[in-house]
């Protein structure tokens, strides 16, 4: 699936109404929740981590990482950290932290 900055849809009506729905509320809020978290962590988070700090579900939070990095908005901060499952996953960092740092 490619993943923009607006919500995603599948090839019906319906799903159409419900990205449209979702784009005029909680994906854009979140998207900037997100984004805005990840500038006050200049370290980064993990989409775990995320997340957490934002009380929300990680199937929310995942695909507005997904969007802020198609976006250039974050970036792979080439950290790992491993998740509740023990798994290695990258750590996020906005784009500001690595422009300054260049």
């Amino acid at each position: 699936m490619n993943y923009t900055y607006t919500a995603g849809y599948q090839k019906t009506d319906t799903s159409k109404e419900a990205a449209d729905q979702i784009e005029k509320t909680s994906a854009k809020t979140l998207r900037h929740q997100v984004e805005n978290l990840l500038k006050e962590h200049p370290n980064g988070l993990s989409t775990e981590q995320i997340s957490q700090q934002l009380n929300r579900e990680y199937v929310s939070v995942q695909p507005r990482t997904s969007e802020l990095r198609n976006t250039g908005a974050i970036i792979d901060s080439g950290n790992r950290v491993l998740n509740k499952f023990r798994k290695r996953v990258i750590v996020w960092q906005h784009s500001n932290f690595i422009k300054d740092a260049r």
